[in-house]
């Protein structure tokens, strides 16, 4: 059915904030980058196997846009 509620901004995340005032090191934020990666991958892997398989879903959310109070 391809719902969806809204398109997501792309803003970026308080690890990328953060390297790019100087607050991480390189390696930190290298390892950050290859979980982001990651993840993408896997999403997308995720949506292929549904696409041939039709008994599956995928269901993806933002926790970002639902968080009722930020970090403390």
């Amino acid at each position: 059915m391809n719902l969806s509620l809204y398109v997501p901004k792309k803003d970026p995340c308080d690890e990328c904030i953060e390297h790019s005032v100087g607050n991480t090191a390189e390696e930190e934020h290298y390892e950050h980058m290859r979980k982001k990666q990651e993840a993408y991958y896997e999403k997308a892997r995720n949506i292929s196997i549904c696409l041939k398989d039709k008994t599956q879903k995928v269901i993806a959310i933002d926790l970002q846009a639902v968080l009722l109070c930020p970090k403390l």
